[in-house]
């Protein structure tokens, strides 16, 4: 026998859960309905962050050597942790 509960979601409106063997099913369903209108959401009031990284990603996509794209990416991030390290230090936490 599958109970059914009723449950108030994020906006108040009542949803029907099922209760039993598959709840945790039902869980992670919800969980992955959330995730994706929080990338939904950020996808339509992108940050200055992610219009600069949709930037760099056009610019990428132009280059024809992959070696290149492979050697640019890891300069990019490699330059990104150092400032992240050197705010660290200048925090005292490094």
């Amino acid at each position: 026998m599958v109970m059914i509960r009723l449950r108030l979601s994020a906006r108040g409106a009542k949803r029907k859960t099922r209760c039993g063997g598959d709840d945790i099913e039902w869980q992670k369903l919800d969980i992955l309905k959330q995730m994706a209108a929080s990338v939904e959401a950020a996808d339509r009031f992108p940050d200055d962050f992610a219009i600069f990284g949709n930037e760099v990603a056009m610019e990428l996509r132009l280059l024809e050597d992959p070696s290149n794209v492979t050697r640019l990416k890891r300069e990019i991030l490699n330059l990104i942790y150092d400032a992240q390290d050197a705010e660290r230090r200048e925090a005292g936490f490094g």
